[in-house]
């Protein structure tokens, strides 16, 4: 029997909202985060959120034609920074 709590899903997860997304704490508890998406050549779009202590994150983002779209909606007491 495998166990579905395995470090190794988790690992992937983060990656999901820290790499795809940029969803960075920048400091503990999420008091502060910094927006800052690894982008690539084969990933033209992401969208997705993440539940933090202080709120839920949402960050959608979209390459087309060589221009940037990005939207980011997070809780009011959030301070955030994007990072590009």
């Amino acid at each position: 029997m495998n166990s579905l709590n395995h470090y190794a899903y988790g690992a992937v997860a983060k990656w999901f909202y820290e790499g795809i997304l940029g969803i960075n704490a920048a400091n503990p508890g999420f008091k502060e985060i910094n927006i800052e998406p690894q982008f690539n050549q084969r990933l033209d779009n992401a969208s997705g959120s993440y539940k933090t202590p202080q709120g839920e994150v949402k960050v959608s983002w979209r390459i087309s034609q060589g221009q940037l779209d990005m939207q980011v909606t997070k809780f009011c007491f959030i301070i955030h920074q994007s990072c590009l």
